[in-house]
């Protein structure tokens, strides 16, 4: 009888642990992995954020920030940054470094497609480390030079052009490019 009881205490025990097991895997936030243009079905943010002033900055002094700065003066209206860009954290290494990946939008978006950023975030320094025109970013699972590798895809009505990036240790390059022709 004791034996009976101690298997059964030890069962529910056991179930126990699952189940709490299950529910902190369920609550743990989702990363974000894949993000496409306004107007895409997935276009919302799992979790937007307010970007910090030097990511923006950074992202300003671009030759795309400079351009939409220098339409805006042109145009004589009032470029409202915050409204410019969304972002949100990702983890692309297995460091505890701060890492934004970032959309624009008009007039930091191009005609045809979105632009994205990935951007490193430290005290000491803040760097871009991608930017990619295209409809869709994706994070890979598989890792160069310690970062996951990203890919990204841009569609017309007569081709889709897929893009793969890896990290060299600085920043992310052109690793491959495919193209199907419809």
């Amino acid at each position: 009888m004791k034996q009976t009881i101690l298997a059964i205490s030890i069962a529910v025990l056991m179930l126990e642990s699952c189940l709490l097991s299950a529910q902190g895997r369920s609550a743990a936030p989702r990363q974000q992995t894949s993000l496409c243009g306004e107007g895409s079905p997935d276009e919302d943010l799992i979790k937007p954020i307010p970007l910090p002033p030097s990511v923006v900055s950074i992202l300003m002094n671009t030759a795309e920030g400079k351009a939409a700065n220098e339409w805006a003066e042109n145009e004589h209206k009032h470029l409202d940054t915050s409204t410019l860009f969304t972002g949100t954290k990702i983890r692309l290494s297995h460091s505890a470094e701060v890492i934004y990946l970032v959309r624009g939008s008009a007039p930091m978006s191009g005609a045809d497609n979105t632009w994205f950023w990935i951007v490193r975030h430290s005290r000491r320094e803040t760097a871009i480390l991608l930017w990619a025109g295209a409809n869709c970013l994706d994070i890979k699972r598989e890792y160069t030079s310690g970062y996951r590798d990203v890919e990204t895809a841009w569609s017309s009505a007569s081709e889709t052009v897929g893009t793969v990036y890896k990290y060299d240790g600085k920043s992310y390059k052109q690793a491959r490019r495919h193209s199907h022709r419809r």
